[in-house]
């Protein structure tokens, strides 16, 4: 199970996802169209504040309908112990300028729900 909606992500921790962004000014419905040596990045931040996942990206990974897919390994969450982190896209400009695009609650659920049914019910479904 995943989701990726209005700037929420959620998906099971340990699983592979992939989140399809769609880049834009906070203050702005206009896309933003990545430019030749604009670098974004997501980082997920823990409670505590440490960025605990960075993904990178260029205008090489924009695609026509102006999204980016960031893809998410299972060693990217399988570590984390807190279910309810934060997270941030920021563009980095060719000209040094910084601009934070997106950000959103990003949540791991720690099990498949049907795997705590099995559990509880004491065998395989």
């Amino acid at each position: 199970m995943a989701q990726c909606r209005e700037n929420g992500i959620s998906f099971v921790r340990g699983d592979s996802y992939t989140a399809k962004l769609y880049l834009h000014s906070i203050d702005s419905d206009e896309p933003y169209i990545l430019k030749e040596g604009d670098t974004g990045l997501l980082m997920v931040f823990d409670t505590s504040g440490k960025a605990v996942i960075r993904k990178e990206f260029s205008c090489d990974d924009q695609s026509e309908d102006e999204s980016v897919a960031i893809a998410f390994l299972p060693s990217d969450t399988e570590g984390i112990t807190d279910n309810c982190l934060c997270y941030e896209v920021e563009i980095r400009t060719s000209d040094g300028d910084v601009f934070t695009l997106l950000y959103g609650e990003f949540f791991l659920m720690l099990d498949m729900i049907t795997s705590d049914i099995r559990e509880a019910e004491g065998g395989d479904c």
